[in-house]
């Protein structure tokens, strides 16, 4: 799309169309733009999902370093309240640093 602002535009006009103007009415004028596959540490990858990734994940630095996100939730589907919660979301980030708090104050 050329810049960042066109692609803020471009979301903008197609969240309006969802939410009826919403979008734009409420933006505040500021946003954070990173192109993920410019990043030297990500360069545009993504994070695997099997268990034994997950459990690797999971494992602390000396006690001193903890990691959460949304891989790094411990259980695979958790049903919760007839919904389930599946590692990769956003559900299981959060729930992901739910667990870790838990483990620093055991």
């Amino acid at each position: 799309m050329g810049s960042a602002d066109a692609i803020v535009t471009s979301v903008l006009q197609e969240l309006d169309g969802y939410y009826k103007g919403l979008a734009s009415q409420n933006y505040l004028g500021a946003y954070l733009y990173k192109n993920w596959s410019q990043q030297t540490y990500t360069q545009g990858t993504w994070t695997s999902d099997t268990e034994a990734f997950s459990n690797a994940l999971n494992a602390s630095l000396k006690d001193k370093v903890y990691f959460a996100g949304e891989k790094y939730t411990e259980h695979g589907e958790i049903p919760t309240h007839g919904y389930y919660i599946i590692r990769g979301s956003v559900q299981s980030a959060i729930l992901s640093g739910y667990e870790i708090v838990d483990k620093i104050l055991e």
